[in-house]
């Protein structure tokens, strides 16, 4: 089934293009987490590859934690991955000038873990 698999991948990438063009924090783009595309595929023989495929759903970050899956520990990963967002997500909230409680305070401790984590990269 390889024009399949390939079929089915190039639709998941297809989709995740558009899931990135609407995952946005402050008006401003924000990388997902963690995206699970699920593609379905019913046969159809009226059509080329003999398979009707689409996209059943797609879950967000959390809900697609399925470790069992992966072939890599992904709990240290997601852990790096949730403190790069939430760091970049709080410093959007700051340019835009929106009201948090200890402001200056959540300044002052993103300034600090930019000096033990090093600066965010896009």
């Amino acid at each position: 089934a390889g024009a399949l698999k390939e079929a089915c991948k190039q639709l998941a990438i297809r989709t995740y293009e558009e899931v990135k063009k609407v995952s946005k924090w402050e008006g401003k783009p924000i990388d997902t987490l963690l995206t699970r595309i699920d593609i379905g595929i019913v046969t159809d023989k009226s059509l080329k590859l003999g398979y009707k495929i689409f996209v059943n759903e797609i879950e967000p970050q959390i809900c697609a934690w399925l470790g069992r899956y992966c072939p890599y520990e992904i709990a240290d990963l997601m852990g790096n991955a949730c403190i790069s967002q939430a760091r970049k997500a709080l410093k959007l909230t700051l340019e835009k000038g929106r009201k948090l409680p200890d402001k200056e305070k959540v300044r002052a401790l993103l300034h600090i873990l930019d000096e033990r984590l090093g600066p965010l990269t896009k």
